[in-house]
């Protein structure tokens, strides 16, 4: 996964596009405030983060943060877009009813791997 620039992976079944960056957090501020128009603040924290941005048109977009690559960091934020996903277009799961979850998960994952 590359540096300092903008990786998109596509949850298909949603049409949900996820952003990933790996770099400074300050430079994620300026490209999403470029292609969003929407300022995501400051991060005072390292590591990674998860946050969900939503245009005027009501067209959501999930932005994983990563200060450094790590395969473990990546995959816990994924869970994060997962379950901001299924959450938000309706999909409820639970102990009892988790495929959804582990489904979109392992496959935000392969395709985060391939980027």
């Amino acid at each position: 996964m590359r540096r300092n620039v903008l990786n998109w992976i596509i949850a298909d079944i949603y049409n949900w596009p996820i952003l990933i960056y790996i770099g400074k957090w300050s430079k994620l501020r300026k490209k999403v405030l470029k292609h969003y128009d929407y300022d995501i603040g400051d991060m005072v924290s390292d590591g990674g983060a998860h946050l969900t941005i939503c245009d005027d048109k009501l067209t959501y977009c999930s932005v994983i943060w990563l200060s450094e690559y790590c395969k473990y960091t990546l995959i816990h934020e994924l869970l994060h877009a997962s379950m901001t996903i299924l959450s938000t277009v309706g999909i409820k799961f639970s102990p009892n009813h988790q495929e959804a979850l582990c489904y979109l998960h392992e496959s935000l994952c392969i395709k985060a791997k391939t980027c």
